[in-house]
């Protein structure tokens, strides 16, 4: 659970102690709740999403914050592009958990972009 709220909370650069603690205390209760559930063998995707992402055409919103970890930051870059139709957003100051740690932005992000493809 450390090591997961290090990573996907914090980050690779910063600590943990720099996290909004009800961001840090919600996020680890929800990892508790899960490890307590039955253990369940992951399914795995019958197919490879990269593979058939260039197939998108509508309108597609990519979210990522600037302190996530590097390998998700460049994936959503590469898939930003790979779509014809999508906008990348990086919220600065936070790492993956964009919707936690900045809700208000994120929810305004995502408002934004439902009203633009609505019309």
């Amino acid at each position: 659970i450390e090591r997961n709220l290090a990573l996907w909370v914090a980050g690779p650069a910063r600590g943990i102690a720099d996290v909004e603690p009800r961001v840090v205390t919600f996020t680890r209760q929800m990892l508790v709740d899960n490890l307590a559930r039955p253990s369940v063998p992951p399914r795995q995707p019958d197919f490879d999403a990269f593979s058939v992402i260039d197939e998108l055409k509508c309108p597609t919103l990519f979210v990522t914050g600037s302190l996530d970890v590097p390998d998700i930051r460049r994936a959503a870059g590469e898939m930003a592009e790979r779509v014809e139709r999508a906008r990348l957003v990086e919220v600065e100051g936070v790492a993956h958990m964009v919707n936690l740690e900045q809700p208000g932005v994120f929810r305004d992000l995502v408002a934004r972009h439902v009203a633009a493809t609505v019309g």
